[in-house]
């Protein structure tokens, strides 16, 4: 998304929409001044299409040139009458709510909120040039931005049943925690599974057990952990009452998540298909560190690299550009601003923990920024922004990574 101040003018006919589930309220406004009244319409065809009539009416009445759609981002509402205007030619451009909240607040020098307030206050946020355009996916990406989101909900959704399995393991075997930490691993889940209490694991034995999990861990967890897991559940102090309708319950969510594995497994299978067909997919993967799974994060995010006309504009989509609040002698710390896309800037992040490891391509500039009294989060927010300017930088010029040059210059900033 981007700012466009130059391309609303007074040649513009702005058709601002409060968007809702079942109904929007538009209305067509200019810069010129001309406000109309406020019209509703619904999710069909036949509405969208005396939208547009009416707009292609009011432009030629104005003497105006071009047609400009304004919205606020409210979810799935307004997808289907984005791409219809879209399709007609017409100029998509995005509200932010916080603007729109303070500017409502102006009016009338009330906080009213009303479907035939909003949309003025979306056109008068338009007339400023303060509209964000909005890059809608098309094709393969369209594709891989709703298979990217599947994904992260069935990842939420994971953690979710997960929490609950560990709310439920803190009643009857607290002590479970201090041996296995969480359930984030295959060896928790496979003990919840086969010796969900305490007497289950006394019952098997010390010595059945150490070997299971041996083999089930491949030696990650050692003898003497299993001991004292085995010995925590001899002595365990959670409750003893309701064990058969836990024990129902842990199955339930067991199944879930065994299911929840399942349809992630298939989901980032089809997400490997599909990011393929990208052409700069292989620029994007030539960072050693980037697989395939969050390279496809990064595009369905960013939807077209080429819509953004610089770096700046990139980490203001993914909520990375710095902000301060100063005000005389008194000079604020820089802060990124988190207002874009937070998936985006959750991928860059975790592909930056890979990128900072020891002969990570970032490992040297990670320690440098340590070396210079830079907090650790501090220093890999600066490298993620870094590493979407290298991104849009290698998809811009149509070039691979080159761990050399990157290497040569970090060598010039040690020294």
């Amino acid at each position: 998304m981007k700012s466009n101040l130059k391309k609303i003018n007074e040649k513009t006919l702005i058709v601002a929409v409060d968007l809702g589930k079942l109904k929007h309220v538009c209305r067509f406004i200019s810069i010129s001044g001309f406000e109309s009244k406020p019209i509703s319409i619904y999710n069909n065809r036949a509405s969208f299409e005396q939208l547009w009539q009416k707009a292609l009416m009011y432009k030629s009445a104005n003497n105006l040139d071009t047609i400009m759609l304004g919205v606020e981002p409210t979810g799935s509402y307004g997808f289907a009458l984005m791409e219809f205007f879209k399709n007609k030619g017409a100029e998509i451009r995005l509200v932010n709510p916080m603007h729109t909240k303070r500017l409502k607040d102006m009016i009338g020098n009330s906080p009213q909120k009303t479907d035939e307030k909003d949309p003025l206050v979306i056109g008068d946020i338009l007339k400023l040039g303060r509209g964000l355009n909005m890059v809608m996916p098309v094709g393969v990406i369209a594709d891989l931005r709703h298979l990217v989101n599947t994904r992260e909900n069935i990842l939420e959704d994971i953690n979710r049943v997960k929490n609950h399995l560990e709310s439920l393991i803190c009643i009857y075997f607290p002590e479970f925690f201090n041996v296995m930490k969480n359930l984030r691993t295959k060896t928790s889940i496979y003990i919840l599974k086969r010796y969900p209490f305490p007497k289950d694991i006394v019952k098997v034995g010390k010595e059945k057990l150490t070997e299971e999990i041996r083999k089930v861990s491949r030696g990650q967890i050692k003898a003497e952990n299993v001991t004292c897991l085995y010995e925590c559940a001899n002595n365990s102090i959670g409750v003893k009452q309701g064990h058969q309708g836990i024990k129902v319950e842990i199955k339930m969510l067991l199944d879930q998540h065994d299911l929840l594995e399942q349809q992630k497994q298939n989901i980032e299978k089809t997400i490997r298909q599909q990011v393929v067909r990208v052409p700069y997919m292989k620029i994007i993967t030539s960072i050693k560190g980037i697989k395939e799974i969050s390279a496809a994060a990064i595009i369905a995010e960013v939807a077209d690299f080429m819509a953004f006309r610089g770096t700046k504009e990139v980490e203001k989509l993914a909520g990375l550009n710095l902000f301060e609040i100063s005000s005389g002698k008194h000079r604020g710390e820089k802060h990124i601003s988190k207002r874009g896309r937070p998936l985006l800037r959750k991928t860059l992040f975790f592909i930056t923990l890979n990128l900072v490891r020891k002969n990570g391509v970032f490992h040297h500039e990670y320690q440098n920024h340590r070396f210079k009294g830079m907090p650790g989060p501090k220093a890999l927010t600066a490298i993620s922004r870094k590493l979407l300017r290298t991104i849009y930088a290698m998809i811009r010029d149509n070039k691979s990574f080159d761990k050399h040059y990157i290497k040569t210059k970090q060598n010039k900033m040690v020294a």
